[in-house]
């Protein structure tokens, strides 16, 4: 699953994992994406740190929710505001992996596969 609230990123991410042949469901924010969640378990989900929504869910919040309900979900935090306490408290909450925007697509997909490798370790 992929979270960002910049549909052109979105979208960008969306079709990019879908000709590599990843099923990929898409949210504009993290109410979105727990919805999503609940109807489906998804082995990786990549959020953005920041979710544009006022008092919604942001990328942090939706990391911990998904690590509680599905240990063995991956999360991915992708971040144009990046910093060491936001990627700490992503890592403390279970992140597999912290970028800076921009994140090359290539470099994205390479975290995914390590995420996947290290779930069948």
């Amino acid at each position: 699953m992929l979270v960002d609230d910049e549909s052109r990123i979105l979208a960008a991410m969306v079709d990019y994992f879908g000709l590599l042949g990843y099923e990929v469901d898409g949210a504009a924010d993290g109410e979105s994406a727990q919805a999503l969640f609940a109807e489906r378990r998804h082995q990786v989900v990549i959020t953005d740190l920041r979710l544009s929504r006022r008092g919604g869910l942001d990328g942090l919040d939706l990391v911990e929710r998904v690590r509680r309900l599905a240990p063995q979900t991956a999360c991915i935090v992708v971040t144009a505001h990046g910093g060491a306490e936001p990627e700490r408290q992503a890592r403390q909450l279970g992140a597999a992996a912290f970028l800076q925007k921009p994140v090359p697509l290539a470099d994205l997909a390479a975290a995914v596969d390590a995420a996947l490798a290290h779930e069948i370790d």
